[in-house]
């Protein structure tokens, strides 16, 4: 006899106040997993029929309220092989039973834990990981607002960043932790608008044919000189085109990823981090590790070579026809950020008032003229904008022979940090000759913003290549902006700035301000475009097999290796527990599972949900404690100057 094991979980959407602001939780896509078994849950059919009960006692109008079900809807279809159909039902809904159907509807508060503005329940096949049901409850004791400008005006939460969001576990996915998806666990502005990280989820559920024009990269992430595998370890593959974090995804219980489906003629940087808030993932990764370091976590990092010349340098894999897919081998985890040795050597740590040039490497061949580099800032330089300074030498560039009589050539740079979030805010400058030739973002010093008002900290510099090949040395500057403040001691209008500029800035902003800084010749297109032609040669990989970090790095599995099955079909296969709330901060979030849904015993399941918290005092010790730690940067590797910069400004620097 065939048994099928049914579990239902709920995935809740929380809606947070702190001092009036709307915050946010982001890291990538995570697929949802059964709790036991850790099998993937998905759909095997093409379309799933949704039951729409729009009926609500907040007078929301019933026509918009399925307007906007319609639109979340139509943005998880588009791309997908997997459609969502809407029917219309004037029933009530079903209650807390299953009944093998398809809900989304105004639920009361009594099924909602306070501050809870949704969930997504979900019956599976434990075994197979078949979705059999799921079902959207709305709080129907929130006063929703049906348009976004409304929740901006009123602060108060948008009907379709909520229902956009639980359409996402009703497609199988879970707590994304990436900046800007759809699906992390809290409200913000643009919600209702999928990310490329959200794509990438349902694509990995329902995958359509990437076709033979993209490409693949995987590896293993490990730590210490075991090269033990680090399970649950978040990987980001930068763009150098975009300058954007193009993917993200957790690594495997053996420590291993695969990234498919990825553009070619790009190049790809690897940056390894811990979650932030596993209490937000499926349960599956909660056994995830990070403390694993002398001094406690691992920290976010990016991939270079073992030699001591490739420090602070992260390594790109450059996916193209000839090279499709790529293993980079192993990557470690770090302890601290590695920073160029010549790099630090730039900086006058006595005074923290000036700095020298630092004269940024470049490839002298065809495809070379470009490099990546990793650059850092103290409190006290952000403090009195010290900038860095680096010299960029292009004059043996052949220009003439890289373009035709129309083409336009770039010095393109590109400062990459609030992905990564990275705490502080940076203006180039480009000089040649003596003279200033550009400001970016904007020489009013302004912060540019996205189209849902969010504030961008990123920044994208291009300035002309002259067709005089000794004009093409400049002289570029990074400094960074005192304003606004990140050690979250500001004013509640400055706060509320890094509201949108960082999600949940208290748990997830780093304590390192640093960046990764891109070098590059571009060539400006017809359409407006541009193309990257002249990029770092970085030729072949070299993994970390003998410079693996973290000396403290023991194994770890996921929970549903850790359990042991029962023979099918016995009692003993469903598995109830309750796992309350880890996190100590701003909010704290926990995953409960209750017993079989609607009661009785035997082949149900259990009920899982995502709650939140708000402790006035836990803010006030993360304000405390961040406040602190801020004056501890990380630097990197030169000892003679950290220790000069300890005696002298009576710190305790953190990098080795």
């Amino acid at each position: 006899m065939v048994v099928i094991i049914k579990v239902r979980f709920i995935f809740s959407l929380i809606f947070l106040f702190m001092q009036g602001l709307m915050m946010n939780d982001s890291l990538g896509y995570v697929r949802s997993k059964g709790a036991a078994s850790g099998v993937d849950l998905s759909w095997d059919q093409s379309v799933i029929e949704l039951h729409v009960l729009p009926a609500n006692t907040q007078n929301l109008n019933k026509e918009q309220v399925f307007e906007i079900i319609k639109a979340a809807a139509d943005e998880w279809n588009t791309n997908s092989s997997l459609k969502i159909s809407l029917i219309t039902d004037s029933s009530s809904y079903s209650g807390s039973g299953s009944n093998l159907r398809n809900e989304i509807y105004f639920a009361g508060a009594a099924l909602f834990s306070q501050g809870i503005l949704g969930t997504t329940s979900l019956v599976y096949d434990e075994i197979t990981g078949k979705l059999v049901e799921g079902d959207i409850l709305l709080n129907d004791s929130i006063s929703f607002v049906l348009t976004p400008s409304e929740s901006e005006s009123s602060g108060r939460p948008y009907l379709g960043d909520v229902i956009t969001h639980e359409m996402g576990h009703l497609w199988g996915l879970g707590h994304s932790q990436f900046r800007d998806s759809s699906m992390l666990y809290a409200t913000f502005r643009g919600q209702s608008s999928l990310s490329l990280d959200d794509y990438w989820g349902m694509n990995a559920i329902k995958s359509k044919s990437s076709g033979s024009n993209t490409g693949v990269i995987r590896g293993k992430v490990i730590g210490s000189k075991d090269l033990i595998a680090i399970f649950a370890s978040q990987v980001y593959l930068i763009s150098e085109k975009s300058g954007k974090v193009l993917f993200s995804l957790l690594t495997n219980e053996d420590g291993r990823f695969e990234v498919s489906g990825l553009p070619l003629d790009d190049t790809y940087y690897i940056y390894v981090a811990p979650p932030f808030i596993r209490a937000s993932l499926p349960d599956f990764y909660l056994s995830g590790s990070k403390n694993f370091c002398l001094n406690g976590d691992y920290r976010g990092s990016f991939f270079t070579k073992c030699s001591a010349d490739a420090m602070g340098m992260p390594q790109g894999i450059y996916l193209s026809d000839s090279e499709k897919v790529v293993d980079v081998g192993l990557i470690s985890i770090k302890c601290q950020m590695d920073l160029s040795q010549s790099y630090l050597g730039s900086k006058d740590y006595s005074t923290f008032q000036s700095s020298t040039t630092y004269t940024v490497p470049l490839n002298e061949n065809s495809s070379g003229w470009g490099n990546a580099i990793i650059g850092s800032f103290s409190t006290l330089e952000i403090r009195d904008e010290v900038a860095d300074k680096y010299t960029i030498d292009l004059r043996s560039y052949n220009v003439s022979s890289m373009r035709s009589a129309q083409d336009e050539l770039y010095l393109e740079l590109k400062m990459i940090s609030q992905d990564l979030y990275s705490p502080f805010r940076g203006v180039i400058q480009v000089i040649r000759n003596e003279q200033s030739i550009g400001i970016f973002p904007n020489a009013t010093g302004e912060m540019e913003k996205d189209n849902d008002g969010n504030y961008l900290l990123d920044v994208l510099a291009r300035v002309p290549l002259s067709a005089l090949a000794e004009e093409n040395i400049f002289e570029v500057s990074v400094t960074p902006k005192s304003s606004p403040g990140f050690l979250l001691s500001g004013s509640a209008s400055e706060l509320q700035t890094l509201t949108k500029i960082f999600p949940s800035y208290a748990m997830m902003m780093d304590l390192l301000s640093f960046y990764l800084f891109l070098v590059n010749v571009s060539k400006k297109n017809k359409d407006g475009s541009y193309t990257i032609i002249g990029r770092k040669d970085h030729k072949r990989y070299d993994d970390n097999h003998y410079c693996a970090d973290a000396s403290k790095t023991y194994p770890v599995i996921g929970i549903s290796s850790q359990k042991k099955s029962a023979p099918a079909g016995t009692s003993s296969n469903i598995r109830y527990s309750k796992r309350d709330s880890s996190i100590v901060g701003i909010a704290g979030c926990g995953s409960i599972v209750f017993g079989p849904p609607g009661g009785g015993s035997g082949n149900g399941g259990g009920r899982a949900f995502t709650t939140i918290g708000v402790a006035a005092l836990a803010f006030l010790l993360t304000l405390f404690v961040y406040y602190l730690l801020s004056y501890l940067r990380p630097v990197k590797n030169m000892t003679f100057l950290l220790s000069k910069r300890a005696a002298e400004k009576n710190q305790t620097p953190w990098i080795r």
